[in-house]
């Protein structure tokens, strides 16, 4: 008696069912992606946007100190904010730049913000 007799299934029978199941497993990856993809990628914007807002505040302290002790002032509207200079004056450890390589720029009042993420209060931060 040979195996396929044992198994009362014919060679033709599981030549149909494996790519049946390996269409049924595609379509729930698939599915699993749909709901998760949207997910990861809100999550990685608010993530990005945070650590963007965090690494501004972090300049802004810099920038306010650089201004106090050179006696002048860096915050000209439309400039970009002089990170290597603050770093090599040792106002700051490191640069930080925005994780979407956005620009920081001066607003009209003097503050930071970033091209591609904008500005938000430290009330924001905390969310």
């Amino acid at each position: 008696m040979n195996e396929n007799q044992t198994n009362n299934q014919s060679p033709a029978d599981s030549q149909i069912a494996a790519p049946l199941f390996k269409g049924v497993g595609l379509f729930l990856l698939l599915l699993l992606i749909a709901f998760i993809l949207p997910d990861f990628i809100k999550i990685r914007t608010k993530t990005y946007t945070r650590s963007c807002h965090a690494a501004i505040e972090r300049a802004e302290a810099a920038v306010a100190e650089f201004n106090i002790v050179a006696q002048a002032s860096m915050n000209i509207p439309g400039n970009p904010v002089d990170l290597r200079l603050l770093r090599n004056k040792n106002y700051i450890s490191k640069i930080s730049l925005c994780p979407e390589n956005g620009r920081y720029l001066f607003d009209s009042e003097g503050k930071i913000y970033c091209e591609k993420h904008g500005r938000k209060g430290r009330e924001e931060l905390k969310k």
